[in-house]
């Protein structure tokens, strides 16, 4: 089935690789478990194209 959430363990290629999900009340998937960014490593990989966006405001 389609999965566009990357940060989810079981989406790989767009795709999740369990044979079947639960979904909650809201229609999210239930079995989702989402891998953690640090805030530092987050603000510094947005922070690249960023600069290209801004250029030399």
């Amino acid at each position: 089935m389609q999965c566009e959430n990357i940060f989810c363990i079981y989406c790989e290629d767009k795709k999740c690789i369990l044979g079947s999900i639960s979904l909650d009340a809201t229609g999210i998937c239930a079995n989702c478990i989402t891998v953690h960014i640090e805030e530092a490593t987050l603000r510094a990989e947005k922070a690249k194209p960023l600069q290209k966006f801004h250029g030399d405001e």
